[in-house]
């Protein structure tokens, strides 16, 4: 399916792909469809064209998209998920017995 037909049959509580890219770095999430108007995708504060996908209203270093939620993109976006949270713990925190169940199952990098 095309971006084009995937755009036109959005329904109100269908998953989408946002990706927001910045000039550095960005963040890509998936979030629900709230309502639709006969030109506009919106989901939360979010208005998007439904011709293209783009958010509307913004310029700048930011491009917003809509893209389908494949299962690629879905990934991509738990695993960016995961790694932040594993990123934020205190690992001196947990038991002594957990750290050694992580570290059996993280592959070191060379040298590490």
């Amino acid at each position: 399916m095309t971006d084009n037909e995937w755009l036109s049959n959005l329904k109100a509580g269908d998953d989408v792909c946002i990706d927001i890219k910045r000039r550095v770095g960005g963040v890509t999430s998936i979030r629900k469809v709230d309502r639709l108007t006969k030109t506009q995708i919106i989901v939360g504060h979010t208005k998007f064209r439904r011709s293209d996908g783009r958010q509307i209203g913004v310029g700048g270093w930011t491009t917003t998209l809509m893209a389908e939620p494949t299962q690629e993109r879905r990934d991509e976006v738990e695993k960016a998920i995961l790694s932040r949270m594993l990123k934020g713990l205190t690992w001196d925190e947990y038991p002594l017995k957990l750290l050694r169940k992580v570290k059996s199952v993280i592959v070191f990098r060379a040298g590490a």
